[in-house]
């Protein structure tokens, strides 16, 4: 596979991880209206914990990466970089998906964002 339909292959599967985020994230969402908040509460915080590796996985790895060998992403890098860190904001400032209250009910922990 030559460098330009590998690079195709990468964009293409970030879609689709990113995509499965989204899905997981509405289907999150639309849990909090409904029961199970334990269970619902196990899923949050695994949902984070999974974004927040595969934003580190990026940061780390895969965009320094990409940046050495096509520097016209330089830009969209820099952009997504600034997005995860909003994410990790968002979360560190929350104290999390949830928080626990009176005799360990869980409760939603409104985002922002």
């Amino acid at each position: 596979m030559t460098g330009d339909r590998r690079l195709v292959a990468w964009g293409d599967e970030l879609i689709k991880l990113h995509d499965g985020f989204r899905r997981d994230l509405a289907a999150l969402r639309a849990g909090l209206r409904g029961p199970g908040g334990g269970e619902l509460r196990t899923h949050c915080l695994a949902f984070c914990d999974a974004l927040h590796a595969h934003h580190e996985g990026e940061d780390a790895t895969l965009f320094p990466h990409l940046a050495a060998g096509h520097p016209d992403l330089a830009e969209v890098l820099r952009r997504l970089g600034a997005e995860h860190r909003v994410v990790a904001g968002s979360w560190s400032a929350s104290g999390g998906c949830w928080t626990r209250k009176g005799r360990g009910r869980a409760s939603r922990t409104r985002w922002s964002g």
